[in-house]
């Protein structure tokens, strides 16, 4: 969707919004405007993600300052976290979004899913990516990311020992 339409559709919802307000009671009213709210954020946030994840990501929700992005799978959610230092500035920044603090990925299942395999897959990590991630994790500055790395070292462990 290009910039100007977004805008139009914008501008027309805005109009829309003002005249369902009357009609609407005070919470109801509340919760369009907040949905709305929650809809441009994720434009923002759409707009400055790698062509990637764009369709891999979504505002979950945005509160008390902290912004949290919801994905599909652990890897687009390792992907987010790598970006969150530089994505966290450039919404400071390019979209004046200053009450932001932080960021948190969720990882949320499809709304709807596929035909089940039959038999689940089993990924496992081999000894040698197990300690690259470990190494990688020790070189990391950002604390959620060197966080994450760890415990994806440790899963491959943790779900053969039960």
């Amino acid at each position: 969707m290009n910039l100007l339409f977004y805008t139009y559709l914008i501008k027309n919802f805005q109009i829309k919004m003002r005249s369902i307000s009357h009609c609407l009671n005070k919470q109801l009213a509340e919760i369009c405007q907040r949905s709305f709210q929650l809809e441009e954020l994720s434009h923002k946030v759409k707009q400055l993600l790698p062509e990637n994840l764009v369709e891999e990501c979504s505002v979950g929700s945005f509160n008390k300052g902290c912004l949290v992005l919801a994905t599909t799978n652990a890897v687009w959610a390792t992907q987010l976290r790598y970006l969150l230092p530089e994505l966290r500035d450039r919404l400071r920044k390019e979209a004046r979004l200053y009450q932001l603090s932080s960021i948190k990925v969720t990882v949320s299942p499809p709304t709807f899913q596929h035909e089940k395999c039959t038999q689940p897959q089993k990924n496992e990590l081999s000894e040698k990516a197990k300690a690259t991630i470990v190494h990688e994790s020790q070189q990391c500055s950002y604390e959620p990311l060197q966080k994450a790395l760890l415990r994806l070292a440790d899963h491959d462990d943790d779900h053969i020992n039960k």
